[in-house]
């Protein structure tokens, strides 16, 4: 039996399919590189913590951690697909990285990306500014010692908690009804906050340390140095 699809489900395949193929061409006569060393990148999420463990979640929702293989939603597609977006990103520059936080924190000023270094190792593309790897390994958490409350305050005081709360999760959630959103943030946790005592929940949450957030996310956790936090705002005093 014949099935006749509406137009604009045509074009939307056509669409889809002279973009992939715009893709390809981009890799056509490259030539490989091959190597042992992995390549470090940048790049941003938020951490998010349970009472067992700890995630990153990416800028566009998506839960990883660690140590991790890319995986694609196109059946037959091996991140990072020449013809596909799937794969992990990072920035080649940590600089790239740091004023995309900067960039970030402002636009969303509730919440909190952290900034990862990560090795980049299987298959990886290299793009102008950065890479789209098959596999990654986080190497490296850095928070800003600021809290997220003060931020672009005239006074912003010190941090005295790493803190996370159902409130958080709740506000992450609100008005985002895509799933994948959803799905980054699990039931039983939380986004981390760095927080003042002003700014503290009425209702107690749960603190952590570097040394806690280092066991539970397997991995170096520190502060980001001061100059490199968003509008280079200065909080004192140590979780850890």
């Amino acid at each position: 039996m014949l099935v006749l699809l509406p137009l604009p489900l045509v074009a939307r395949s056509m669409a889809r399919t002279r973009r992939r193929q715009a893709r390809l061409e981009q890799w056509t006569d490259l030539p490989a590189l091959v190597t042992d060393a992995p390549f470090r990148g940048y790049k941003l999420a938020q951490l998010v913590v349970s009472d067992s463990r700890a995630w990153l979640v990416g800028v566009l929702s998506v839960r990883y951690g660690v140590d991790e293989h890319a995986t694609c939603l196109r059946r037959g597609c091996s991140p990072p697909g020449l013809d596909c977006l799937c794969g992990f990103y990072a920035f080649a520059e940590r600089a790239r990285a740091v004023d995309l936080l900067n960039r970030l924190s402002r636009s969303h000023p509730h919440e909190h990306y952290v900034l990862l270094t990560a090795d980049l190792d299987g298959e990886v593309l290299e793009y102008e500014h950065g890479y789209r790897a098959e596999r990654q390994r986080i190497v490296r958490v850095e928070i800003a010692h600021q809290c997220v409350e003060c931020r672009g305050s005239e006074e912003p005081q010190p941090v005295v908690a790493l803190l996370t709360h159902p409130r958080f999760r709740t506000d992450a959630l609100r008005g985002q009804r895509d799933l994948v959103a959803h799905s980054g943030i699990p039931n039983g946790s939380s986004p981390l906050r760095p927080l003042c005592a002003q700014h503290l929940p009425y209702t107690r949450g749960t603190p952590h340390t570097l040394t806690t957030l280092r066991s539970l996310c397997g991995t170096e956790v520190a502060w980001l140095p001061e100059g490199e936090s968003p509008r280079g705002r200065r909080s004192l005093g140590d979780a850890a």
